[in-house]
């Protein structure tokens, strides 16, 4: 707001291109004042309001579009969940009693740890033990199998739990065609 006194008369300019001439007591000028005042905000609120109203419909119609896209996502991974199951289903999940192990997995039995506190001890003694029966079966029994990704009719096991004092994930992959272990393993966090 800019004023200026010219000849006994106040003359303002207010922002938004209001002007006002001003003669006179006080009271009529403040309520002139007040009144320019008022308009020229209300207007500038106004414009305020206008783009922020346009700003939020652009916000809401790109929420709409993500929210979209994620729902497309969403029940992709749905479908897609619902085909994993159907193919694990697919297979018959044998009992632990009735799995072998794969030539591979009892060679690692054999394993010896290199260093650290266990060095010279077997590194995979569960592999061949009085307890592997109960392990692979607690394994498999504590969560559902998914799909190996390489074995055509492989399920694969992922189970957290702990060995040797640490915690970490124990890894089971079953050849269901051919009640075979292909994979049993801790890894440690």
């Amino acid at each position: 707001m800019k004023g200026a006194l010219i000849g006994g008369a106040v003359g303002l300019t207010l922002g938004a291109g209001a002007s006002l001439a001003l003669t006179g007591g006080l009271a009529a000028s403040t309520a002139a004042v007040t009144s320019a005042a008022g308009t020229a905000v209300t207007s500038a609120a106004g414009g305020l309001v206008a783009a922020g109203t346009k700003a939020i419909d652009k916000v809401q119609n790109i929420t709409k579009i993500i929210n979209k896209n994620s729902i497309a996502q969403s029940a992709k991974d749905v479908v897609s969940k619902v085909v994993e199951k159907v193919k694990v289903a697919n297979n018959r999940i044998p009992k632990a009693t009735e799995l072998e192990m794969s030539k591979t997995v009892q060679n690692h039995a054999y394993d010896i740890v290199k260093k650290g506190p266990f060095k010279g001890e077997l590194a995979r003694p569960y592999i061949n033990s009085n307890g592997t029966n109960l392990l692979i079966n607690e394994i498999m029994n504590t969560a559902n199998p998914i799909k190996d990704r390489v074995l055509q009719n492989g399920l694969k096991w992922g189970v957290g739990g702990t060995f040797r004092g640490s915690n970490g994930m124990w890894e089971l992959v079953v050849d269901t065609s051919k009640n075979l272990i292909v994979h049993f393993n801790f890894i440690s966090k």
